[in-house]
């Protein structure tokens, strides 16, 4: 079948819709898919089937199935097609989103950056990883799409709401500033920079982006609102993704969800529908209305990522472990317990302390602790979504020193959540933010699983007249192999008196009171001790501190091969290895030293062990016939000790000769 008799949409949710897991374990630059010849593109159902024949197997497994589970969505779902290469995409029915948006799915107004800055957009500007939003067009050479197409080289026009392609307008600026904003909500919980950067492509490593181009329906597809390859993060062959303007009534929300389950498909997801619709369309009432992102999400209040917990459900693809493969989740903001909690920046004037900070809920049930030094009185403080679909059901509570809840937010029919609390006395306190789902019903609520994202946290409260102590901990030695004896050493600064209390957990299931406790790990593992000091005044501070314990093992390999440099001179490689036992172990840091003896003279240093174990090189000679013998004299780690007793000590390499 040609392009232009195409009659369905190729995947505005995405080339990766109703599959489990997919592809590759880790991102990869070149693709490792071993592609097919099949007899035309576009195929489906039972054609698909068939024209897969004996490759089905290999192409299920790719994709992270059965040969069962692939044939079974193949003949069920007719959105699926087969490339003529044999990758994956979806070939979706047109868009089902009203003429007009309701006042609840309207363009919002969010806080905007200078609208000069609109094509430099960046959610997270340290990250590694990047999702590109592509709105100034693209020449589309070189890829899946120009061989799909039949076209060498294909223009993707530039974003355009206004008919006038010449420059974009304020309210086009305005536009990509929300759909970039929405975008990187739904991909907050990730360390990845959501831009409109789009030079980032030139210069990004390889394997560390995918791009969606925002354009028009008509530049890739006949009547496609959106279209892109299943787990295809990183691989540049089958860039970009592409999302249809203008068959979304060029609604910032609308295309924004495009954007986001198109590049859901590029990290692996597959369409979450029902036994009876490719696309669920959710459940529930305004403002509290959900979807899954995977879904039909166009008209929901909130979206998120899903496992199919809603009725019916036709996917229990778990969303953000198949993300993972290719996006590692953030580090915690704040941490979930006293010793990690993050200090709230408050200014006082007048005697009251008040202020904000911003913080992401990057994991299911997490919650952050913000510390606060509060005297006797009332407080107030709030915690908000993002002000653009906004993904996260927030909580807020009250926490004394103890872990007593003194207030909380009861779960309600708003995202944001809020308290009025009585501080009984001056001391320390945790204002704790989480998130939840909202009711138990399937049909009408939602889970945890996707309340993730960005959040805002406003307090005012009375300032105490004290400051918090800031907790240390120095650990001699903080790494060495097992079993180790640690000396930890806790002190507390910058306190409004001395301090009078050391409470300890140390990681093994001892604790302690004393500013100096001794303890000895036993076993490898990495250890988190944890300190809570309190001074005279009632308020506290903590703090944690890793150790980590390595394995003490009593044998070793060594191993050694005579080889021939490109100018003619000759070496002797030594492995030092014995990892057979290794497995889920930490390793510590060691340094092996030798003595090279033989044709040639001198010694040698390695570091560095990883579980293929660690290398050394003689010194070169010319000698054809030279022997090359290598003497163990020590392996050190970070704690001192010999970590192998090896056997032999010394192994010898000569011409023509296996290692002895």
């Amino acid at each position: 079948m040609s392009v232009r008799h195409l009659k369905r949409t190729l995947a505005l949710l995405g080339t990766a819709a109703v599959l489990p897991p997919l592809a590759a374990a880790a991102p990869q630059a070149a693709d490792d898919f071993k592609a097919l010849r099949l007899s035309s593109d576009n195929l489906a159902g039972a054609r698909a089937v068939v024209a897969l024949g004996r490759n089905l197997p290999a192409v299920a497994k790719y994709y992270g199935k059965t040969t069962a589970q692939l044939r079974r969505l193949l003949l069920n779902d007719k959105t699926l097609k087969v490339a003529r290469n044999g990758r994956l995409f979806y070939e979706e029915e047109a868009a089902q989103v009203p003429r007009r948006a309701s006042a609840d799915d309207a363009i919002l107004t969010g806080a905007l950056l200078p609208l000069d800055q609109t094509f430099a957009l960046h959610s997270r500007p340290e990250a590694k990883r990047y999702i590109i939003l592509n709105f100034q067009g693209s020449t589309i050479t070189g890829t899946y799409w120009n061989t799909y197409l039949r076209r060498s080289s294909f223009v993707a026009t530039p974003f355009n709401l206004d008919g006038n392609a010449s420059t974009f307008s304020d309210a086009e600026r305005i536009a990509i500033q929300q759909i970039w904003q929405r975008v990187a909500e739904d991909y907050a919980p990730f360390d990845v920079d959501v831009t409109t950067d789009i030079s980032i492509a030139r210069t990004a490593p390889a394997g560390s982006y995918a791009t969606a181009v925002i354009t028009r329906q008509a530049d890739f597809f006949s009547s496609a609102p959106g279209v892109a390859f299943v787990s295809t993060f990183g691989n540049n062959i089958y860039e970009p993704a592409f999302v249809a303007y203008d068959t979304l009534y060029k609604n910032a929300k609308y295309i924004a969800e495009a954007v986001s389950h198109e590049i859901g498909h590029r990290l692996g997801l597959d369409h979450d529908g029902t036994t009876s619709t490719a696309y669920y369309a959710g459940h529930g009432s305004a403002p509290m209305k959900w979807a899954p992102i995977m879904g039909n999400s166009y008209t929901a209040n909130v979206s998120q990522f899903s496992k199919g917990e809603y009725r019916s459900a036709n996917n229990t693809q778990d969303d953000y472990a198949i993300m993972s493969r290719y996006l590692p989740l953030r580090a915690d903001s704040a941490g979930d317990t006293a010793a990690e909690a993050a200090a709230f920046p408050a200014s006082i004037a007048n005697g009251q302390a008040s202020g904000s900070v911003n913080g992401t809920i990057e994991r299911q049930g997490e919650v952050d602790l913000h510390a606060i030094a509060a005297a006797a009185g009332t407080l107030t403080a709030a915690v908000t979504p993002s002000a653009l679909g906004p993904n996260a059901d927030l909580t807020l509570a009250l926490v004394n020193d103890a872990g007593t809840v003194i207030a909380s937010n009861p779960p309600g029919s708003t995202l944001n959540a809020s308290i009025t609390a009585t501080i009984p006395r001056a001391g320390t306190y945790y204002l704790r933010v989480g998130a939840t789902g909202f009711g138990a019903n399937p049909s009408t609520g939602f889970s945890d699983y996707g309340s993730r994202g960005l959040y805002r946290l406003t307090a005012s409260y009375p300032a105490a007249a004290q400051t918090l102590p800031v907790a240390a901990i120095t650990a001699t030695p903080a790494m060495g192999v097992a079993p180790l004896t640690v000396s930890f050493t806790g002190r507390g600064t910058g306190g409004s008196g001395r301090i009078t209390g050391y409470a300890w957990t140390l990681g093994n299931g001892t604790s302690a009171s004393t500013a100096s406790p001794r303890v000895t790990y036993t076993a490898a593992g990495t250890y988190t001790a944890q300190l809570k000091v309190t001074d005279s005044a009632g308020f506290s501070g903590a703090v944690t501190k890793q150790v980590v314990v390595g394995e003490a093992f009593t044998a070793s390999t060594l191993t050694i091969q005579r080889t021939v440099n490109p100018d003619g001179s000759f070496l002797a490689a030594v492995n030092v290895n014995n990892f057979a036992s290794l497995a889920g172990t930490r390793l510590v840091p060691t340094t092996v030293y030798g003595t090279w003896s033989g044709a040639v003279q001198g010694t040698s240093k390695s570091s560095g062990f990883t579980r293929s174990g660690t290398n050394l090189y003689s010194p070169t000679t010319r000698n054809a016939n030279a022997c090359f013998t290598f003497t163990l004299d020590r392996i050190d780690t970070t704690g001192g000790k010999m970590w192998f007793t090896p056997s032999p000590r010394s192994v010898t390499a000569c011409p023509q000769q296996a290692a002895r």
